[in-house]
């Protein structure tokens, strides 16, 4: 215990969040917002709504939705297969957050727009999605439960209106929908009310409000009623990221009662899922079992509430003029390749996410399965909406993409806990940068200090099975097609950076606060 001690004081003051162990009075529904700017008038305002929702930290192999053999998307399911496309081997263009979005937003890539783990924000020089659809006359909302989606790393520039989940209007409405779900005898996460911190004084200090994607479905239909033209709107979800603290209505869905309550128990606090990534803790399969069940529970939450907003826009005949986009930022490490969290690694378990698209002018109800980015959706939203002409990226017609995601910086200051608590370990492994080039089942894999791999993902979807060495003709295909695209590529310039072009850090307490719940402050 004098060995662990430092380090869960340590792990606890940077990750840990609170919540006051008080009885929450009922909260009355959020005052609707004022009225925005009308946008009827504007050039390009007779184009469809965009509704874009990231299941943030959604990876696509535990969605039924994509073979899970346990129905945790079961809504979704159903309401895809007979009003959507469903893309089967979307792959983000980066593995957390940030760089995710930043792709997303602009259509770069993460060596172009250069928003990372080294420089937290996104430069005022880069047009996104929001810019070019509200100077084209659309009005521009965002419903956040993430901190690196507000205005702290400039990914929103450009929004007209940002709402976070721990905005005044919303603060107490999100913390009662995430308190509601806590058990009093969880103790597998650092806001789990049994949670054993070795330190009372923090446990229960701070408040967390990022499970409330009901919030925020309620929040988008008050803004939508505000508007008089077409509008493109953005929800942020994040049931899925750590800490999860599902329902036990949503475990029951998915687990056994065995399950259940072994995920209560099971310690999944990030100090000690980094402890297993270096070998110095031990799940047993059972736990890890366990683990899994609980991020499926998460997707059941997920799936609930987004087709609980789809078909209230049904109902009052908003879907019939929007284009929908669900999909998510990055995947997650669940004991895979002796890892968790989404660091660290370019793992298929990281870049494989769901992309479904509700667009019936223009795309046929079915699934495709050849391979595309998440960066396309940038041009696939200026498609869709007329809004520009020069959308080569666009997933409607436009021309075969090449899929290549990064790891430009791996968050190695996460560490810093283990590294206290372990002097002697070596890193070095987690240290490394990493890119990934697809073509067709084929995943060219090359870290920044070691040899390239070569994956068959149609046969081996774990990635087990490095064929570099017997199919070495291949492996120099994907390498010189990985090569060309870097050459192709405008590389990230630091020069263009202007006055305002500073990441903030975690200026406000809230925010802050967030953020050491999901573990990224250092």
């Amino acid at each position: 215990m004098s060995r662990w001690k430092p380090a869960l004081v340590l792990i606890v003051a940077a990750v840990a969040v609170g919540v006051a162990a008080v009885l929450w009075r009922p909260s009355p529904p959020p005052a609707p917002p004022e009225p925005a700017s009308d946008h009827a008038g504007n050039p390009g305002s007779d184009g469809p709504n965009v509704l874009l929702i990231v299941w943030d930290t959604t990876r696509a192999d535990r969605m039924s939705l994509y073979g899970h053999d346990v129905p945790t998307t079961p809504r979704l399911d159903a309401w895809a297969a007979q009003n959507a496309t469903v893309y089967e081997a979307a792959q983000s263009a980066a593995t957390w957050t940030l760089p995710a979005h930043s792709s997303l937003f602009t259509g770069l890539p993460v060596t172009t727009h250069g928003a990372h783990a080294g420089w937290k924000w996104l430069d005022h020089h880069h047009d996104t999605l929001a810019e070019t659809l509200g100077a084209a006359g659309y009005g521009t909302y965002v419903f956040s439960a993430n901190p690196w989606m507000s205005p702290m790393a400039n990914a929103l520039q450009g929004f007209e209106r940002v709402e976070m989940a721990w905005s005044p209007r919303f603060k107490r409405t999100c913390r009662d929908a995430t308190h509601s779900k806590l058990l009093d005898h969880d103790k597998s996460t650092e806001i789990s009310p049994a949670y054993e911190s070795g330190d009372p004084d923090i446990a229960w200090q701070r408040s967390t409000f990022k499970d409330c994607a009901p919030v925020a479905g309620q929040a988008l239909m008050q803004w939508i009623d505000t508007q008089s033209g077409p509008w493109f709107a953005y929800l942020n979800l994040m049931e899925a990221h750590t800490p999860r603290i599902p329902s036990l209505e949503a475990r029951r869905k998915v687990m056994s009662e065995e399950l259940v309550e072994l995920g209560l128990a099971t310690d999944v606090s990030l100090f000690r899922e980094v402890s297993y990534v270096v070998g110095e803790h031990h799940y047993t399969e059972r736990e890890l079992a366990a683990i899994r069940g609980v991020y499926d529970a998460t997707l059941t939450e997920l799936d609930m509430a987004t087709v609980d907003l789809l078909e209230k826009m049904k109902t009052r005949g908003l879907l019939e003029d929007t284009v929908v986009i669900l999909t998510s930022d990055h995947g997650e490490n669940l004991g895979d390749h002796q890892l968790f969290e989404h660091r660290w690694s370019i793992w298929q378990t990281l870049l494989h996410v769901p992309l479904v698209v509700y667009a019936p002018d223009a795309l046929a109800v079915g699934r495709v399965s050849e391979p595309v980015s998440t960066a396309q959706i940038h041009d696939t939203i200026l498609d869709l909406t007329g809004v520009s002409d020069h959308v080569p990226s666009s997933l409607i017609g436009g021309a075969p993409p090449e899929v290549v995601s990064e790891l430009r910086d791996p968050y190695a200051s996460k560490l810093m806990p283990i590294r206290e608590a372990y002097p002697e370990m070596d890193v070095s492994a987690f240290l490394r940068t990493w890119e990934a080039y697809r073509a067709g089942p084929y995943k060219l894999s090359v870290p920044s200090d070691g040899d390239p791999a070569l994956y068959d993902l149609s046969t081996d979807t774990s990635e087990s099975v490095n064929l570099a060495e017997t199919d070495p003709e291949r492996l120099k295909a994907l390498h010189d097609g990985l090569t060309a695209w870097q050459k192709a590529q405008s590389s990230y310039d630091p020069a263009k950076r202007t006055r305002r072009d500073k990441p903030k850090g975690a200026e406000d307490e809230e925010v802050r606060a967030q953020l050491e719940m999901l573990g990224y402050v250092e």
